[in-house]
């Protein structure tokens, strides 16, 4: 698997919780001469960190599996 098969945030079943730098900023031209960084980007809105409440890390490629017992569809507000 390549780093941008990895890394990628376009998949089914995403968990809700996962958090990546690109969900806070907005850019109306993308710069193909700007590579994108994806070291320590990712963080699980439960845990605050890298892993998620199960201690695994928490990356578009693990956070995809709906098997995962942390994993949510939806972000409950209170």
């Amino acid at each position: 698997m390549t780093e941008a098969e990895r890394y990628d945030t376009n998949r089914p079943h995403l968990c809700a919780a996962l958090r990546w730098k690109e969900m806070f900023y907005e850019s109306t031209v993308k710069d193909p001469t700007v590579q994108p960084s994806n070291s320590t980007s990712y963080w699980c809105l439960y845990t605050q960190g890298g892993f998620g409440p199960d201690g695994k890390v928490a990356e578009p490629e693990f956070c995809a599996n709906s098997e995962r017992g942390c994993h949510c569809t939806e972000i409950k507000v209170a």
